[in-house]
């Protein structure tokens, strides 16, 4: 006769992996199976039952998990942006330490030129 597995196990001679079937000729073995509830009777209405609450079960954890993950991806879009306004920031600071640094250098020049020409002023007297 024809079992559905509730839970996976093995015998000398049958497999029954959980969810599938198995075909037990043995009935009082069979029967043990089924009285420690790891076959049951195929069309039997608490296999059924079972089974329903397990779907059940299956279905809401797939729904947290899809909201769950809709926020991570709304998270993470919201991080990427942050991330690139930060580069941003970063290359409009480093422009502007670059051109301060091109100012620097060129008030330093001007200062170098004031200071040489003071020394000819000075050598000159």
């Amino acid at each position: 006769m024809k079992y559905l597995v509730l839970q996976s196990f093995v015998s000398n001679d049958t497999v029954g992996t959980k969810n599938g079937y198995v075909t037990i000729q043995n009935e009082e073995f069979a029967k043990s199976l089924i009285d420690a509830k790891i076959i049951s009777k195929v069309g039997n209405k608490e296999t059924n039952k079972e089974k329903d609450k397990e779907i059940a079960k299956l279905n809401t954890t797939i729904s947290l998990l899809n909201e769950e993950n809709t926020k991570l991806k709304a998270e993470n879009e919201e991080l990427v942006e942050k991330i690139n306004s930060f580069e941003k920031i970063s290359n409009e600071d480093n422009e502007l330490e670059n051109e301060s640094s091109k100012e620097n250098l060129e008030n330093e020049q001007v200062n170098d030129n004031s200071d040489d020409k003071s020394i000819l002023n000075t050598e000159s007297n």
